[in-house]
C-alpha cells in the first residue's frame, strides 16, 4: 500500500496588486495497489474419461522399514503409468533398476528358497498386487494378456497364490500386452490405516473406446 501526500499550490491576487502563493496541504491518501490476476485454473483429466476395471490390495502389516520404503518408490513409479492399445507392459521397465543410487533399501527377499537380504528388497509385493489387480481386471475385461509370470520360491503371506508374481531385475518379469483396444492405466496408493501401511493398485480403462 502506498501513501501519496498531495500539496496544492494556490496563486492568489491581494488588493494591492502583489502576488502571494497559497500552499494547501491534502491530507495523506492510502491508494492500495491494484489485486494480482487469478491463477490459470489447472487442467485435470476428467474422470468420466475413465473407468474403473479393479482394484486390489494387499497388507504391509508385517513388513520392515525398509519393504515399506522400496514398496511406496516402486509405487510412486509406476503410479500414472499408461499402456497404450497393443503395448506391452514390463515391471522392470517401467520401475528400473532397484539399486541404492535410486534410492532403494535393503530388506528381505527371497533366494533359492532362502530369505536374504537384497537391495530393493519387497518390491515383488507391488508386482503381486499389480497382477492381482491384472487377473481381476480381464474378468471385467477381455484383453489384457499375461505373458510373463513367476511364483516365487517359498510361500507368501500377503496374497493368494493365484496372484503372487515375483521378479528380478534382469532375469524375471511380469510382462503383460494391453489387447483391449483402449488406453490403460495403473494407479496406485499405499496409505495408514489403523496404524497398517496397505498397499492398492487399480486398473483404468479409457471409457471413449472400450469393449463392452
Amino acid at each position: 500500500m502506498r501513501v501519496i501526500m498531495v500539496i496544492v499550490a494556490v496563486m492568489c491576487c491581494m488588493s494591492f496588486g502583489g502576488g502571494c502563493t497559497k500552499v494547501i496541504v491534502v491530507p495523506p491518501k492510502a491508494i492500495m495497489p491494484a489485486p494480482a490476476p487469478a491463477p490459470a485454473p489447472v487442467q485435470v483429466p476428467h474422470k468420466s474419461s475413465w473407468m474403473l476395471r479393479s482394484e486390489f490390495s494387499t497388507s504391509l502389516r508385517k513388513a520392515g522399514t525398509g519393504k515399506i520404503h522400496n514398496v511406496k518408490l516402486a509405487a510412486e513409479i509406476l503410479e500414472g503409468h499408461i499402456i497404450r492399445p497393443g503395448e506391452m507392459f514390463s515391471y522392470n521397465e517401467v520401475v528400473g533398476s532397484r539399486d541404492k543410487t535410486r534410492g532403494f533399501l535393503d530388506a528381505p527377499s527371497f533366494l533359492n528358497k532362502k530369505v536374504v537380504k537384497s537391495v530393493g528388497g519387497g518390491v515383488c509385493q507391488l508386482s503381486s498386487t499389480l497382477h492381482g489387480a491384472i487377473v481381476l481386471a480381464e474378468t471385467k475385461v477381455a484383453g489384457i494378456e499375461v505373458v510373463e509370470r513367476h511364483k516365487h520360491s517359498l510361500p507368501v503371506h500377503y496374497c493368494p497364490s493365484w496372484a503372487e508374481a515375483t521378479v528380478s531385475y534382469g532375469s524375471k518379469d511380469l510382462k503383460f500386452i494391453n489387447n483391449t483396444g483402449s488406453d490403460i492405466r495403473i494407479a496406485t496408493r499405499v496409505v495408514r490405516e489403523n496404524g497398517v501401511w496397505k498397499l492398492t493398485v487399480e486398473i483404468w480403462q479409457k471409457a471413449e473406446t472400450s469393449r463392452r
